[in-house]
């Protein structure tokens, strides 16, 4: 069962829902550390996060991925607890790839030793919490709360761009799922203020935006010309009466 989902209708143009919105956190671990996994998310609500945690139990299959995909998409950052459980898991392995697609922010937090070779590649490329040893709740709770807050407000704007993205896409680039020009600013504003640590930028959200610009300058190029041929033919037709002056002032 998952906890803590938003409506996918909540999103607006040109900024977050709200401006104390609850930045929102999944949760990605194997059934087998489900002790740990509930006690770090019951944890991290009382911190004020939005906590998306699946507790089903599902066999690896297809049906599964668009569900699991929604909740990755909804979250702002996605916590992947790192053990062994979680290396050899079908899912988690899954949901690490998901997350680089969707280009959401990953922060591994190892639970149990781990050999480093055997991480996936999703994750050994990242810095690891804690640098050394294993998790524990009383020394590294405010580790893990304070990362999760660092450019949370970047996070949170670029998660929302990122569903705008993944819509257009899903839609088969439909026109109609454009940015308008309020959203084109931010995106532009948003990967030239990216943080260093943030994501891959998404190609997809990028083409979004380029496709987007492109249309609204066209878009502005023929309204321009309506509008001047409002202008012209009035002007020809005083021309054509002889009133110079008066198709001049048109």
């Amino acid at each position: 069962m998952a906890c803590g989902v938003e409506d996918e209708g909540s999103l607006t143009p040109g900024g977050a829902d709200a401006p104390n919105q609850k930045l929102k956190v999944f949760i990605s671990y194997s059934s087998r550390d489900g002790e740990v996994a509930d006690t770090l998310a019951a944890d991290l609500t009382a911190a004020g996060f939005e906590v998306i945690i699946d507790k089903r139990d599902l066999p690896f299959a297809e049906e599964w991925q668009k569900q699991l995909s929604g909740f990755i998409l909804k979250s702002d950052a996605v916590v992947w607890l790192v053990s062994p459980n979680s290396i050899n898991s079908q899912w988690c392995n899954w949901e690490a790839s998901e997350v680089t697609r969707l280009s959401k922010r990953l922060i591994p937090v190892r639970i149990a030793d781990t050999f480093t070779q055997t991480l996936p590649d999703a994750i050994s490329k990242l810095h690891m919490l804690p640098a050394r040893g294993v998790y524990d709740r009383a020394g590294h709770l405010p580790l893990v709360v304070s990362t999760l807050n660092t450019d949370r407000a970047w996070h949170q704007e670029y998660s929302r761009l990122i569903t705008l993205a993944e819509r257009w896409q899903q839609s088969g680039h439909s026109d109609d799922l454009l940015l308008g020009q309020a959203d084109v600013r931010a995106t532009g504003s948003a990967l030239e203020h990216r943080p260093r640590d943030a994501p891959e930028p998404s190609v997809v959200l990028i083409d979004l935006r380029d496709k987007s610009r492109a249309k609204l300058d066209a878009d502005e190029k023929r309204q321009r010309r309506i509008i001047g041929r409002a202008f012209v033919k009035p002007a020809e037709e005083a021309n054509a009466r002889g009133e110079h002056e008066h198709a001049l002032r048109l």
